[in-house]
């Protein structure tokens, strides 16, 4: 869902069916007509009055939008600062204002927003059809709950307790609540509420209006990147004291880079966006900077194999020039012009509009214009066009993966006629003649693991949710030096239909994981394929494989020895080239046979983008050299 219709979805959903949890409909019939918020959102994670007509209720309006406020309670119920607020839905722009001491009479409901974009979100409990009774005005917000030391905290590495349910559970037909255990419980417990985090420290840069922070400059938060982020390096992390922040209509956010700072305090009202906490920005506040820069990878030696792979995210002859002159200035000083440059979501020749074109020779020309004119070679490039919307991206856009390369260093392509996008690939002859039957090839594009439609199914669950068609690998081959080089570039399915981290689904079902294992077994069987014809074969398969290295689908890449990941020979804390929500993670890969593991001389990510505000991609580039032995 885009920013621009956050509050069109919102009130669209308010309509949403009722919501009354097993076992508590006969409770919350029988009882006494709540007096407070905190009565009204009950000992659960919806409340026990949902469908039922509440009546006088107090609060302060905390903050308003174009369709509800906030309503919170200025005396703390329950001696916790927990479940104290509300949305309280008008449908329209309320005729309250910030500070306003109101009664509310209504129906409480609960609602699950934007579900066509994320049906794994907790509801969120309002009351519908207000009569609101204004009984003063003037009056101070409440005193922010503080996220902090001196304040509550939610636990560092834990989303919900215990951590590994087995099979993942609604949390919503439960009646319990632990926010000193669970962050969830924790967040929703803070929902509507006006909160402020203390000595906040930013985790994730500003774009598209939001950032994320941590309280306490991030101490006891988790494992820091070098630049001050959070670092999701293995299975078990959550990092669930990363909040991401959003900057509403009226209000200016920050620009900030990971690791800066605030000249004030990052305060707000605690809401949800797609189906994870956020704060709400009720108030501008200025980043102080400490003086984070872009990364410039050190020049690789005489005769040694560069190879990168860099995510270009949806490039069209319709991006802006400016975008391209960045990408230029990028590839020649940032990577230093390699030999081999793995690209992914190189649009058609008209970008999103969906009128049957799919060649981008357009795009790539002046993407090597662009490389040119910033300093560097003259890129040569291979690839396939894909079918027609039928590799998933935005609509239209025809996203494929690209491989360009040089041609004044050794390099050569070795050009072997037969490839299209319904032709699989196959390897020929044995030892030093094992040669791709095709180059540049697709590898199985006709298998159900790159396919929209068949339907997926978690073990112990009857949940179920549609594959989603993705790119087909692309295959091609080179000659450097005397050495063949197989490059497969790769960009697996998209983390889109995943369960939320903090929805009602835990553990959340990670969806796309179970295609993107199936990818990489394919993948796996054609490396093998490569590897049986020649035991000593140099193969590279890298790309925005959309997953981290400690994974399933790195494990499924890498077994039998097929692949290994010089990434993973880094300190944990370097091993991100992306960063979301305030989460530094892997989601591309660079990973090399047996023979050529042997030949890494360096191998990281550049970071030049994802812990920035000014991004010329989402992505960072991994780069890896290479030291081909007998290469002059």
């Amino acid at each position: 869902m885009t920013r621009g219709f956050r509050y069109v979805a919102l009130a669209a959903a308010s309509a949403a069916v009722v919501i009354i949890p097993a076992g508590l409909a006969s409770a919350a019939t029988s009882a006494p007509a709540p007096t407070t918020i905190h009565a009204i959102l009950g000992p659960g994670h919806v409340s026990p009055y949902a469908g039922q007509t509440v009546t006088g209720i107090p609060g302060v309006v905390t903050d308003v939008t174009s369709s509800y406020f906030y309503l919170q309670d200025p005396n703390r119920v329950g001696g916790t600062p927990f479940k104290q607020a509300i949305e309280v839905y008008t449908g329209s722009k309320p005729t309250v204002v910030a500070g306003d001491d109101v009664t509310v009479t209504g129906e409480v409901s609960e609602f699950y927003p934007d579900q066509s974009d994320t049906p794994s979100a907790l509801p969120i409990a309002e009351i519908e059809h207000p009569t609101v009774t204004v009984t003063s005005t003037g009056n101070p917000r409440p005193a922010p709950v503080v996220i902090g030391a001196s304040g509550v905290l939610p636990p560092a590495q834990n989303i919900y307790y215990p951590l590994n349910a087995n099979p993942s559970t609604d949390v919503t037909t439960g009646n319990s609540f632990y926010p000193a255990l669970r962050a969830l419980d924790f967040y929703q417990g803070l929902d509507s509420e006006y909160v402020q985090v203390e000595d906040p420290v930013a985790v994730g840069p500003t774009n598209d209006y939001a950032f994320a922070v941590a309280p306490d400059n991030g101490a006891g938060a988790g494992l820091r990147t070098p630049a001050g982020g959070l670092a999701d390096f293995a299975a078990p992390v959550v990092n669930s004291r990363r909040l991401a922040v959003y900057a509403p209509t009226g209000v200016s956010a920050p620009t900030v880079n990971v690791g800066d700072h605030f000249a004030g305090p990052v305060e707000g009202i605690m809401s949800e966006y797609e189906g994870n906490p956020e704060l709400e920005l009720t108030a501008s506040v200025a980043g102080v900077s400490h003086g984070l820069t872009p990364q410039v990878a050190a020049a690789p030696k005489t005769g040694q194999l560069s190879v990168a792979t860099y995510n270009l995210d949806n490039l069209s002859p319709k991006t802006a020039a400016s975008k391209f002159a960045s990408l230029g200035k990028q590839v020649v000083t940032s990577l230093r012009s390699p030999d081999i440059l793995a690209v992914q979501e190189i649009q058609d020749n008209d970008g999103a509009t969906d009128d049957g074109v799919v060649a981008a020779n357009v795009t790539m020309s002046d993407l090597v214009s662009a490389i040119s004119v910033a300093g560097g070679p003259t890129y040569s490039w291979t690839g396939i066009d894909p079918v027609n919307d039928q590799d998933g991206g935005q609509p239209g856009g025809n996203i494929r993966q690209v491989i360009m390369y040089r041609t004044d260093q050794g390099l050569t392509f070795d050009s072997i006629p037969g490839g299209g996008s319904t032709v699989a690939d196959s390897v020929t002859g044995h030892g030093a003649s094992t040669a791709l039957a095709q180059s540049p090839g697709r590898v199985d594009p006709g298998n159900q693991a790159f396919a929209a439609g068949p339907t997926l199914t978690y073990p112990g669950t009857t949940r179920t949710s549609p594959s989603s068609a993705s790119r087909k690998p692309l295959a091609a081959q080179f000659s450097f030096h005397g050495h063949t080089i197989f490059v497969i570039n790769n960009h697996l399915d998209a983390k889109l239909t995943d369960d939320a981290d903090f929805g009602r689904y835990q553990p959340p079902i990670q969806w796309s994981e179970i295609q993107r294992v199936e990818q990489a077994r394919v993948l796996n069987t054609f490396v093998k394929s490569i590897e049986k014809a020649d035991p000593a074969a140099d193969v590279i398969t890298l790309g925005d494989l959309n997953d981290q290295g400690f994974s399933q689908a790195f494990h499924t890449l890498e077994a039998g020895g097929a692949l290994s990941d010089p990434i993973s020979r880094l300190p944990l804390n370097q091993q991100y080239d992306y960063v979301f929500d305030g989460d530094s993670e892997g989601l591309s890969g660079l990973l090399v046979s047996p023979a050529l593991a042997r030949q890494v001389t360096h191998a990281a990510p550049v970071h030049i983008n994802a812990d920035f505000a000014n991004q010329t991609s989402d992505h960072d580039p991994l780069l890896a050299d290479f030291a081909i032995t007998g290469a002059n």
